[in-house]
């Protein structure tokens, strides 16, 4: 297995603009655009379920489904919605957890 590159930074900033760009150009990649399909056709299918327009599994609850929903939603532009938490952060580093 390749090993990992480390990149090394002149300073905070130049490690900041790194990231931004790193995030912005995940949102036009071939890769994360497949990964959105999957995670908004699996958001019709929830949505779906919870319409009542499609018959619930044997383990979904409401608030499960809710929850499985709304990750989905969040987990689509989570790459943009960093990069703009990274832009508008008066103090770098940002410690910005997704889960939150």
């Amino acid at each position: 297995m390749a090993k990992a590159k480390v990149m090394k930074f002149k300073n905070e900033e130049q490690k900041r603009d790194t990231i931004i760009a790193a995030l912005r150009t995940l949102e036009s990649n071939l890769g994360w655009k497949a990964v959105r399909k999957a995670l908004e056709a699996n958001v019709e299918v929830t949505e779906s379920k919870l319409h009542g327009d499609t018959e619930w599994d044997k383990d979904d609850t409401l608030r499960g489904l809710q929850d499985k929903r709304n990750d989905r939603v969040r987990l689509i532009t989570l790459p943009g919605d960093l990069a703009d938490e990274y832009e508008k952060a008066e103090e770098w580093p940002v410690d910005l957890d997704p889960y939150e």
